[in-house]
């Protein structure tokens, strides 16, 4: 394993799987894993075979599989479970065994009932047991945040010598700040016989809302695998978020050292959606990196961030200044509209014309003509009243799968005349464009917000063609 590099080992399936209310069945297991394949993921955790049948089938069925990472299983530091774990991993392309044993003072003497001596024996023994039977082994000391350093090398120490090559400092309960988290890291790089040849891994919970700031610290001090889970899930408060930490080393690789990150961050949002909608669990539209409003920015706040202020595009920035005047949220899809005006791109789809009639039952019949990228064209369809028509008929006309996610509409000034604003949201691809529409006729209103955002979806397609060529 390379020491410029970072390795993610997620265990979304295993850790991740204990957040409350979350049971996932062998087949939503194996969707998640194959996505997390995609994404770069270096170490799946798939379960925890010994904890029950079900979690033994579904570990033996990911190993089986699913290709392209290394699978591992969790063990208790004893000879059943390890038995067990083997078991499991035998099909696996490539087989990890990952052994855990508490460490801390307060662990040993309440939950293992055992001395320091008695567990730097089971390390050795167990170890000893399973040398040869996996590719690799990882060790972790639970609650090592809280342990005594000296004999957290000394165990460490003991589990390399057995023929562990990564070795896990877990913060168990979240209890650590990054300061001190990042010194203990430091300390065992420094005091543990045969670390130069292991990899020093982190777990961290965010208990205290500090596990990314610890486990940043960490890869700081030398850490160079991080433990998380998609969506920061797990119990209590949940793991660190592996995609928090990924766009941390990648947004400011500067500070630290350039460090190699194999992930294709394409792939975050698809993931999480994937995550949430198997797991049931809601991202909050906060969240960093894969929350809805991650890419919505508040009217008047990050203006000179998100802009160069080089003399070339002063115009530009006027015109957004201008916006954000009349908006509450600017969205990146707005600044993308903005470039393409300001570059007097044509845009792919423009309203011609459109009719619409009301029948019977709240039904409406509507058609459009729009200018598109091969000429004039027009089609009609029927809907729940003369806006859902409408923009199916839209929908028709551009070819292309994209859903009505989010749509309103108000009214922007006073009087029989008053303008109508229509804003919404469409999908397409698993991405969310939005579009913005005015007119005294609220269809009109509405259907030009849609084909905005359809010119949204068009843009980002021929940019991301360019950028493959």
């Amino acid at each position: 394993m390379e020491q410029n590099r970072v390795y993610f080992f997620d265990t979304t399936l295993r850790d991740g799987e204990q957040t409350p209310g979350v049971s996932l069945q062998t087949p939503e297991k194996i969707e998640i894993a194959k996505g997390l394949v995609r994404l770069g993921i270096d170490v799946i955790e798939a379960g925890f075979p010994a904890a029950s049948p079900g979690d033994f089938e579904a570990v033996q069925t990911i190993a089986r599989e699913v290709k392209g990472a290394t699978i591992c299983a969790l063990a208790r530091a004893n000879e059943k479970d390890v038995q067990k774990a083997i078991d499991a991993l035998k099909d696996a392309e490539r087989s990890r065994l990952h052994v855990f044993i508490a460490i801390s003072e307060l662990h040993m003497e309440y939950k293992l009932k055992m001395t320091r001596q008695e567990v730097l024996d089971k390390v050795k023994s167990v170890l000893a047991y399973a040398k040869g039977k996996v590719d690799e082994i990882e060790f972790s000391g639970e609650d090592a945040a809280r342990s005594d350093l000296d004999f957290a090398c000394q165990v460490f120490g003991v589990a390399i010598a057995g023929g562990a090559t990564i070795i896990n400092v877990p913060d168990t309960v979240g209890y650590m700040n990054p300061n001190e988290f990042g010194d203990k890291i430091r300390y065992i790089k420094e005091h543990t016989s045969g670390i130069e040849n292991a990899i020093i891994s982190v777990h961290c919970h965010d208990d205290l809302g500090l596990a990314n700031a610890n486990t940043l610290a960490a890869i700081k001090a030398g850490a160079r695998q991080v433990e998380g889970t998609i969506n920061g899930l797990g119990e209590r408060a949940g793991n660190v978020a592996i995609e928090e930490v990924v766009m941390a080393l990648k947004t400011r690789h500067d500070y630290f050292d350039d460090l190699q990150v194999n992930i294709d961050t394409k792939q975050f949002t698809k993931v999480s959606k994937l995550v949430s909608r198997l797991t049931g669990v809601v991202v909050p539209p906060n969240k960093a990196i894969v929350g809805s409003n991650a890419f919505a920015h508040e009217s008047g706040i990050h203006q000179h961030g998100m802009m160069s202020t080089e003399e070339k595009i002063n115009d530009l920035f006027g015109k957004f200044k201008e916006l954000a005047d009349r908006k509450k949220q600017v969205y990146d899809d707005d600044i993308v509209a903005l470039v393409v005006d300001n570059l007097h791109h044509k845009k792919a789809f423009e309203l011609v014309a459109q009719y619409y009639k009301l029948g019977e039952k709240g039904y409406a019949y509507a058609d459009v003509r729009l200018m598109t990228p091969e000429g004039e064209k027009a089609d009609a369809a029927v809907g729940d009243g003369p806006v859902d028509a409408s923009l199916k008929a839209v929908e028709r006309v551009v070819g292309l799968p994209i859903s009505l996610k989010d749509y309103q509409i108000r009214a922007i000034t006073a009087g029989k005349d008053a303008l109508g604003e229509a804003t919404l949201k469409v999908e397409y691809n698993g991405r969310l464009y939005h579009g913005r529409g005015i007119s005294t006729d609220i269809v009109k209103s509405s259907v030009n917000a849609y084909i905005n955002a359809v010119n949204s979806v068009f843009l980002a397609m021929e940019l991301e063609q360019q950028e493959e060529e």
